[in-house]
């Protein structure tokens, strides 16, 4: 069992730089959005900046996938709030967490489907309908989201050239 890929002796530099470029990406995220409010929003972007930065070749970075992913699961998690907000004032006597649950289970296999169904596939992008079920959002956290996807695509398109698939 190899514990160092052996790929890094002749790629040193290009894992360097890609873990950097995913490292700045992340780092610009954390500046705009509140670590506390957004921890799941937060984190599937910074799965999706390694799959874009260290899979870049691969078919779940691609820009269709990237973005379209993100879109499925924003209108799941979209939609499950919205729902999950409605049973909740209408049948206040059951404890909250039994929604919130519901819905984010729900929005999570919902967004599985779609993505599957539609040819969207990108894995971390399910996890911001789950997301937009548990944390705190405004239009602007679903603008940044899909801001900052489009930048790590543009950054990623630029520098195609010199990026290689590290796993």
């Amino acid at each position: 069992m190899k514990i160092v890929d052996p790929k890094v002796a002749d790629a040193l530099k290009e894992y360097i730089f890609q873990s950097v470029l995913a490292t700045i990406s992340i780092f610009l995220v954390l500046i705009f959005l509140d670590i506390l409010e957004h921890t799941a929003i937060i984190a599937t972007l910074g799965a999706s900046a390694f799959i874009i930065f260290i899979m870049p070749n691969s078919y779940i970075s691609l820009p269709k996938q990237v973005l379209g992913g993100y879109i499925v699961g924003i209108i799941c998690g979209w939609l499950c709030f919205f729902l999950m907000t409605g049973f909740i004032y209408f049948l206040s006597f059951i404890p909250e967490k039994v929604f919130v649950v519901s819905f984010g289970s729900l929005a999570v296999g919902t967004a599985i489907f779609l993505m599957a169904v539609i040819d969207f596939e990108h894995p971390p992008a399910v996890g911001v309908s789950l997301g937009l079920v548990l944390n705190q959002w405004n239009h602007q956290t679903i603008i940044f989201i899909i801001f900052a996807l489009i930048i790590m695509l543009v950054v990623k398109k630029l520098l195609q050239p010199v990026l290689i698939d590290l796993i």
